[in-house]
């Protein structure tokens, strides 16, 4: 409670803890030998559920169409003309600068 005062500054008393509130229910009923009360179906949600990826596909949608752009859902594909040359390999002893020697690993004293 003081660690929600201090975080918050707002009056809590105005929740309440329905488990502990239903779990009390239920043990007061089983010790009094009495069947425990059917527990309610939880709420259903108030807000309304949004794909968002379907909402970021529109956005991105009206973007481009307000740019003038293409609006098809079809990606384009290029051809690539050639290949790559893979980057040549330096040797050390080419005017290059040698590795760097690793050091033994310090032990700690005993």
């Amino acid at each position: 409670m003081a660690l929600m005062e201090a975080i918050s500054g707002t009056d809590i008393s105005q929740y309440r803890d329905q488990y502990r509130e239903a779990m009390e229910a239920v043990i007061e009923a089983k010790t009094a030998g009495v069947e425990p009360p059917e527990m309610g179906a939880p709420a259903e949600p108030k807000g309304k559920v949004v794909d968002l990826m379907s909402a970021l596909q529109d956005s991105v949608r009206a973007a481009r169409k307000s740019r003038g752009e293409d609006t098809g859902d079809e990606a384009e594909v290029h051809e690539i003309s050639g290949q790559r040359a893979a980057p040549k390999k330096t040797s050390a002893g080419a005017g290059g600068k040698a590795a760097a020697k690793k050091s033994p690993r310090k032990r700690p004293a005993s």
